[in-house]
């Protein structure tokens, strides 16, 4: 939701709005968002992540917006910081499975759940 000052009352009734349980106000926000949204995800993570990443970052900004308070530059800036946390904790995440499955003499791509069951009945 960037804009001029003609665009920010409009901006933050929807903020409100979407605070207020909206579902038209989050769709707004979410339209509005969404390209920025999906772009800086995509820099940071392989193309297979992007989606389920949005949507992440969607949920907790659905769960948080009551710690949302307005500012000038309106609920963008906010929601990018929201994808950056899931970004981190994605990157955070995906390193503890590959030394997880390095640490089990695993290949470092196996680290979904099971993984460790095929790897050793390869091996006998």
């Amino acid at each position: 939701m960037r804009g001029d000052e003609t665009a920010a009352p409009d901006a933050r009734r929807t903020v409100e709005l979407a605070a207020a349980g909206d579902h038209d106000a989050w769709e707004q926000i979410y339209r509005s968002v969404y390209p920025r949204l999906r772009a800086y995800i995509a820099r940071h993570v392989n193309a297979d992540a992007v989606d389920d990443m949005v949507s992440e970052t969607m949920m907790r900004a659905v769960a948080g917006i009551d710690g949302y308070s307005w500012e000038p530059a309106g609920i963008d800036p906010w929601v990018v910081g929201i994808a950056r946390r899931v970004v981190v904790d994605h990157h955070r995440k995906s390193g503890r499975d590959r030394r997880n499955a390095l640490a089990e003499g695993l290949p470092a791509s196996a680290s979904e759940p099971g993984d460790a069951l095929i790897h050793a009945d390869e091996l006998t």
